[in-house]
């Protein structure tokens, strides 16, 4: 049976977490094409006039992985590739 939505995770983890992938973000990008080329972001958050998409995933019982895109406009202004925290 399907997992419900809540519990589903949105992003396709084999995607985003190719560091070659990450590599070819680049500043001016449109979101579309951060989408299309890492996936689905696992959350989002708006701050002042910015979006930043959010790439985590945990790993074991005391770290993750997470990297972000940080857009201004729809277009990427930042972008910070996943990193073991």
């Amino acid at each position: 049976p399907a997992l419900p939505a809540s519990e589903a995770n949105p992003a396709d983890p084999g995607k985003w977490m190719d560091a070659a992938k990450w590599r070819r973000v680049r500043p001016g990008m449109s979101e579309f094409e951060v989408i299309e080329l890492l996936g689905a972001p696992t959350s989002m958050r708006e701050e002042g006039g910015t979006r930043v998409l959010l790439y985590a995933m945990e790993i074991g019982d005391s770290g993750f992985l997470g990297g972000s895109v940080t857009l201004r406009d729809r277009k990427v202004s930042e972008v910070r590739q996943p990193v073991l925290q």
